[in-house]
Formats: C-alpha cells, structure tokens, sequence
C-alpha cells in the first residue's frame, strides 16, 4: 500500500503546469468576486484613523488630500473610497486636493463616482481644488489664504462662487485633514500642517511606508494611520463597508497559501519519486 501511495504522489511531478495556473487563478479570483474578504483585527492605528471619522458630523467639513497616482493606486484608492463614502454618509462636506500631478483624473473620476452614488451635488457638498506645484507651499497657503492658492477650482470654476468654497478662509474652516498619499507628500502634510491646522490629521500610506510614520503617532502628531492593503481592509471592516481591499487582501491570502501547498507537494513528490526509482540494495 505505501508503493501505491508513492506512485501517486511521484506522478505528481508529471501533472500539467497548467492546471497549476488555473489553481493559481481561481485561488484569486474567487475570493474577489465573493461578496465580502477575510475577517482581520484591526490595529490601534487604524482604530485611531476611524474614531477620527466619526467624530466628524453633519455640517461639517473633511480636507481630503488624495495624493497618489495609477501605480499605487491598488493599496490607496480603497481607502479613498471607504473614507469619502463615511464623510458623506457623515453628513458631511469634502474638500479635495491632489498634491500628485499624474493623480488628478483618477482622483476626481473616483470621488465624482462616490458623489454621485451618495446623491452629492458638486459646489454644494463637494469641491475639488485641483492641483498645484510645491507640495509645502499649498499646504501652508490652505491653513491660512486658501484663495491666494487655489482662486479657482479644477473644473475653473471661481471658489467663491461655490457655495461650499465661499466662506473658506484657512485652517479653522476643517474638523479633520485626512491624507492618503504615495509619496513623500503625507510627511509635507504633517510637518507642515500640524502646527497649522486646528484639526486632527489621519493618514493612509502604502504598506511599506507604515513604519516610518510611527514617531508621528507616539507624539501624536496624527490621530491615526492606515498602511497598505492590510490597513484598508481593517478600515473597511471598522465601518461595516466590506469592499475592495478586504477582497483583495483574500484574495492574497488564498493564493499565498495555494502556493505554499504546492511547494509542499512538489517537494514531496520529488522525494517520493527518487525513493520509488531507486536501485535496489
């Protein structure tokens, strides 16, 4: 019974590599087209970030910098997402800006799509400043002569005549300042901005840049951090919104165990090959 054992699991080094692609590929794409991911515990960082959220309330009015572009659009755009649709479910009011040139379009595309969805009308209850050069002199222009900066909107529209936009006059004008960042702009923001702005600053950043925003939290300079995929889904779980990151951040997992599985059996059968080939003693 062991040789039949041995023959079965030596005739696995014969098996089709493409079946393995379609392990591989169902591994993936199952667990995005489910309906909700995997269930995570969320750090206190990410709890930190979603208290800041919900501390805001109707009426009031969220500076979201979204500063990221199509490459690290994967980690960033769902917690772009989770976060406007809580500022609008909030009550609410958005203004966005975009500090990254090659993210305009993708942002405003995104956050249109989430506004229309919500029943949001632009000028009203959203307003999207647009872009401009020098990261730290729009930051502090915003905080204290928001017109000097931005006279007029993306679209070109004057900001004072939108109704949302009318009444800006610096730093005192926000409840809270979130960041979602790729880039080096998410530091501008907290050392520019955090002596500035009489509001709590949250931050989203990808996965790799987590660590180096942790002195910011121990002196809370940031109320609360989310980083990378992992960090977006516990952000969605933390709202009861289930989305993109928490499929995704499933998704990765399934195919990282599949492929652990499959090293295991490869190994194995190897093994179990040269033992069943082996010259008699």
């Amino acid at each position: 019974m062991r040789l039949d054992y041995l023959a079965l699991l030596a005739s696995l080094t014969r098996i089709d590599r493409r079946i393995l692609y379609l392990l591989v590929a169902l591994a993936i794409v199952i667990p995005l087209l489910a309906a909700s991911g995997t269930r995570v515990t969320p750090a206190a960082e990410s709890e930190g970030f979603f208290r800041a959220v919900q501390r805001v309330s109707e009426g009031q009015t969220v500076l979201l910098a979204a500063d990221y572009n199509g490459a690290t659009a994967f980690e960033l755009e769902p917690m772009v997402t989770t976060l406007v649709q809580e500022v609008f479910s909030r009550g609410a009011r958005l203004v966005l800006v975009c500090l990254d040139p090659q993210g305009i379009g993708l942002v405003e595309a995104k956050v249109q799509m989430l506004a229309d969805a919500a029943g949001k009308t632009y000028g009203t209850d959203w307003v999207f400043l647009g872009y401009r050069p020098s990261a730290p002199g729009v930051i502090m222009s915003l905080a204290s002569a928001p017109y000097t900066v931005f006279p007029r909107d993306h679209r070109g529209t004057s900001l004072r005549a939108l109704p949302l936009a009318a009444g800006l006059s610096g730093h005192s004008d926000y409840q809270l300042v979130a960041v979602v960042a790729s880039g080096p702009a998410a530091q501008d923001w907290v050392i520019y901005g955090h002596a500035r702005y009489r509001a709590p600053i949250v931050i989203g950043l990808g996965g790799g840049l987590g660590p180096t925003f942790q002195g910011f939290l121990d002196t809370h300079a940031i109320a609360g951090l989310i980083a990378g995929l992992r960090g977006a889904a516990e952000y969605e779980q933390l709202t009861g919104r289930p989305g993109e990151a928490l499929r995704a951040l499933s998704a990765q997992a399934m195919a990282h165990l599949l492929l652990i599985a499959l090293i295991i059996l490869g190994n194995a059968a190897f093994f179990a090959a040269k033992w069943r080939d082996r010259p008699p003693v």
